[in-house]
């Protein structure tokens, strides 16, 4: 009965995580997309 629990615990965590992972993926992608769009604005108007 133990392992049971504990399994459905573990099901119940995995899917957050995951959702968790996605966000960080999606945070860090628009980070650096704008990071990038910032540095093409400065040097284009450094030109």
């Amino acid at each position: 009965m133990k392992s049971e629990s504990s399994t459905h615990e573990y099901y119940q965590i995995k899917p957050s995580f995951q959702l968790n992972y996605l966000i960080l993926m999606m945070v860090s992608t628009a980070r650096s997309f704008s990071c990038r769009r910032s540095t093409n604005r400065a040097a284009t108007s450094q030109t």
